[in-house]
């Protein structure tokens, strides 16, 4: 149960701070390791132990996943934009 429950948290704080990142500019690794060193300080996740697989299949991902779709959309636009300007 301890274990659903970190994970949670954890996925929670990476779509948190990838999308606030994204909103203020800043960038998102930076957001996430301030956010993992304020839940270091929450009483009942300061022992936390990942196997490395748990990272590599869920969060790794997600974050990519994200990561590439909003730059392909991003190059999208402007690859249209800038082609019919020319025409």
């Amino acid at each position: 149960m301890l274990v659903i429950v970190i994970v949670v948290v954890l996925g929670t704080t990476v779509i948190v701070g990838t999308t606030l990142g994204g909103r203020y500019r800043v960038a998102p690794p930076v957001l996430l390791l301030r956010f993992g060193a304020l839940l270091a300080l929450v009483p009942g996740l300061t022992d936390v132990e990942l196997d490395p697989e748990v990272v590599l299949f869920l969060f790794l991902p997600a974050i990519l996943y994200w990561r590439a779709s909003t730059r392909a959309c991003g190059r999208s636009g402007r690859t249209s934009a800038s082609s019919s300007s020319t025409a």
